[in-house]
């Protein structure tokens, strides 16, 4: 394996266990760079950044050593003491101006991005972006809770538009690395180097943008970059935790060019999606991680999509230290911090809408349809039953979760299914069925 390919599987295990934005500020910045004896060398972005990292020591040794089969330590160096300087002679503070690293990951590609109801529309904005940067969809923004794949996805177009477009300077930075390096080159006279290295790019993916609110000479200073870029034909793709309005400390005028282009929600990803996540990511794996606990950990981390990745690794993690097959038990063991015993077996509506999509062999988007086809509408009345009898819910909440239809409604499915309980035993059967496979 080469270095790149050791970090790239490590970022996978760090990811999983660390907060989103440490993982970001610190981790992602930095580059893998050789091996040296029993040290793994990994190129920190400053002095700080070098000596902060020490606190992330034991854990990166773990990440490293996994993916490398071996013991491997990291040593972090700045670029100026492995002999990288500029033609000067002097340490090139702003590296990215040869834009030769983008510092784009090749493990975040569209192939491998599992798209569900919940990101299938940012999927086909990010690729409809590819196919015309800088005039489809400008700015393209991103935006959604943590942990549903806003980064993957703006790393898969970055890629994808590099592959496409080789000659194209791309560039992804956090925006807490935009307002560093603002300050940084403040302070050291370089503001000129600064805005050439934003202002001449192709593509900037600019990822956790609501980092910038209350900042004002950092708005002030990615206004402008803004208006270069956009004015320019140059694409810009934007990630955030909420939309541009729900920002109360961003200035209106960067609200307004957020917003002149493309927003794309991505919404916590269903049962379906959860558990083809789970399924691609056991393929990495060397157990056969079978469909029942797969399925447990899919509906029980329902969170997002890191959480999920983090229970699969523990599991397996687990089950190597222990040296035991992957099952539920296995599973229920290696997750009692994830997932409350009490709350283990606890029904939820989307839980049920899931558990009874997948037995009719329908999506949980045909339960919530208006469509009143046998097929569906059935399932759809035996939910809304299971729903009145197992959660604790009144009839116009249960409405709600079934695209805001009427208590009548309900109250109509519900006894319908109550009394064919009573004089239909496959039904009865059915029903039984269902709720044995929601306590399980």
């Amino acid at each position: 394996m080469t270095v790149q390919e050791i970090w790239n599987d490590a970022l996978t295990n760090i990811e999983s266990v660390m907060g989103e934005l440490n993982f970001k500020t610190w981790i992602l910045p930095l580059e893998p760079y050789t091996i040296e004896g029993d040290n793994f060398v990994l190129i920190a972005q400053s002095d700080f950044s070098k000596n902060y990292l020490a606190n992330y020591k034991l854990l990166l040794k773990n990440a490293i050593s996994d993916a490398a089969a071996k013991d491997l330590s990291p040593l972090f160096k700045l670029k100026n003491e492995i002999g990288e300087y500029d033609e000067n002679g002097k340490h090139e503070d702003f590296r990215s101006n040869n834009y030769a690293d983008s510092q784009l990951l090749d493990k975040y590609v569209f192939s491998n991005f599992v798209t569900g109801s919940s990101n299938q529309f940012a999927r086909a904005a990010a690729e409809a972006v590819v196919d015309n940067p800088g005039t489809t969809y400008n700015p393209l923004f991103l935006y959604g809770e943590s942990g549903i794949g806003k980064t993957h996805l703006m790393h898969a177009i970055g890629n994808a538009i590099s592959q496409k477009y080789p000659d194209k300077k791309i560039l992804y930075v956090q925006s807490e690395t935009f307002t560093n390096e603002m300050i940084f080159a403040i302070k050291s006279a370089k503001s000129k180097e600064f805005r050439e290295k934003y202002r001449n790019l192709d593509v900037l993916l600019i990822d956790d943008i609501q980092f910038i609110t209350g900042k004002e000479g950092t708005q002030e200073e990615f206004f402008y970059t803004f208006e270069k870029l956009y004015y320019s034909n140059k694409q810009i793709v934007i990630t955030s935790d909420v939309p541009p309005d729900k920002m109360t400390r961003l200035e209106e005028r960067l609200k307004t060019r957020f917003q002149q282009g493309l927003m794309a929600d991505m919404q916590t990803p269903d049962y379906e999606t959860r558990v083809a996540i789970l399924e691609q990511n056991s393929l990495k794996s060397e157990y056969n991680i079978s469909k029942e606990v797969i399925e447990f950990i899919a509906k029980n981390i329902s969170s997002n999509i890191r959480n999920l990745q983090g229970a699969l690794n523990k599991t397996v993690a687990h089950a190597r230290v222990f040296g035991e097959d992957i099952t539920i038990d296995l599973a229920k063991k290696a997750l009692k911090d994830m997932i409350d015993e009490s709350n283990a077996n606890d029904i939820t509506i989307p839980s049920i809408i899931d558990t009874v999509a997948k037995y009719y062999n329908i999506t949980t988007k045909d339960i919530i349809s208006p469509t009143r086809k046998s097929a569906i509408a059935f399932p759809r009345q035996i939910a809304m039953y299971i729903c009145r009898i197992k959660t604790p819910f009144s009839l116009p909440v249960i409405g709600k979760y079934f695209a805001d239809r009427d208590h009548t409604t309900v109250l109509y499915a519900c006894d319908k299914i109550a009394k064919k309980i009573k004089t239909d035993k496959n039904v009865e059967k059915e029903v039984n069925e269902l709720i044995e496979k929601l306590n399980y």
